[in-house]
């Protein structure tokens, strides 16, 4: 599976006009677990938008290595990151369903990346501008190592980020074919980006403690 059938399987996912309206039982079990959000998201598709929303997630499974699905729109990997995917009808991936035991205290609005009151931090790449399309979200147990995003189905698809880590510099670097690392950009800590400027061109970042 390409990348670009990954990105069409997203599109195609976040085309399609759903109310995303559940019965209150499974509203109120979405409210106290990831198990409880997936039987609402599912309640509230049609089955066609159901079927479109498993391929995505059956293409993003394809082009990654390792990964399992753990939620009807997540992808988690063994290193604790998550690839999140817009639901149909939404243009922006909604938020990670493991996040309802560590909600924010702080800081701006993150869209959608995590940020807890206290550590693990999160540092998230979005395949759209202003922060749309498929998240991916990595913590602070990816510091100090070089993360490659083909591992994860990711590779030259990024177009917006948050870094809502404390005292954690990201470096974001592309491989042009020849052997040289070219560094494209930088995120200091507790900061974000709609825009890269370097659109679909990521291939590697750096988590760096100041």
């Amino acid at each position: 599976m390409t990348h670009s059938r990954v990105r069409r399987l997203v599109v195609r996912t976040a085309g399609a006009l759903v109310l995303l309206a559940a019965p209150l039982g499974a509203q109120a079990a979405s409210a106290h677990s990831p198990a409880g959000d997936r039987r609402a998201i599912i309640t509230a598709l049609s089955e066609s938008d159901r079927d479109v929303l498993q391929q995505a997630v059956d293409a993003q499974l394809a082009a990654s290595r390792g990964g399992k699905q753990t939620a009807a729109n997540e992808v988690s990997y063994p290193d604790g990151a998550v690839v999140v995917l817009p639901l149909p009808g939404q243009a922006q991936a909604p938020p990670w369903s493991g996040d309802h035991t560590r909600r924010s205290v702080r800081g701006p609005d993150w869209k959608h990346c995590p940020a807890p009151a206290t550590e693990p931090s999160y540092y998230c790449f979005y395949s759209e501008k202003s922060w749309g399309g498929r998240r991916i979200q990595f913590n602070l147990f990816h510091e100090e190592a070089a993360v490659h995003f083909a591992d994860y189905g990711f590779r030259d698809q990024t177009s917006s980020w948050v870094n809502t880590a404390r005292g954690l510099e990201v470096i974001v670097d592309n491989d042009p074919g020849d052997g040289r690392w070219q560094m494209l950009w930088k995120e200091p800590p507790e900061s974000l980006s709609g825009s890269v400027g370097h659109d679909d061109m990521a291939d590697r970042f750096w988590a760096v403690r100041q």
